[in-house]
């Protein structure tokens, strides 16, 4: 599990839907607690690989801050306020 930044429902579609590729078994994003959860098989991807998708989508996480252009596409209600 790895916190993931994000406001509401379109947030844990997003970052759910950018978490789901080869190995991934499973993720759950909780709005509240900003706590991704995942399980995937360690011998088709990693965590990193995980974050990292995440990010391309527009998210910080606590290894990689999100894609800008990524970020400045989504919806005005996943805009949270970033870290500098």
């Amino acid at each position: 599990s790895f916190k993931v930044w994000g406001n509401c429902e379109t947030c844990k579609d997003n970052i759910e839907t950018a978490a789901r590729f080869k190995g991934v078994t499973f993720c759950s994003w909780d709005t509240a607690t900003k706590v991704c959860i995942v399980t995937y098989d360690s011998r088709e991807t990693n965590i990193d690989a995980i974050e990292k998708a995440i990010a391309a989508a527009g998210y910080d996480n606590m290894a990689y801050k999100g894609d800008d252009k990524a970020y400045e596409e989504l919806p005005t209600c996943c805009q949270y306020e970033r870290k500098k």
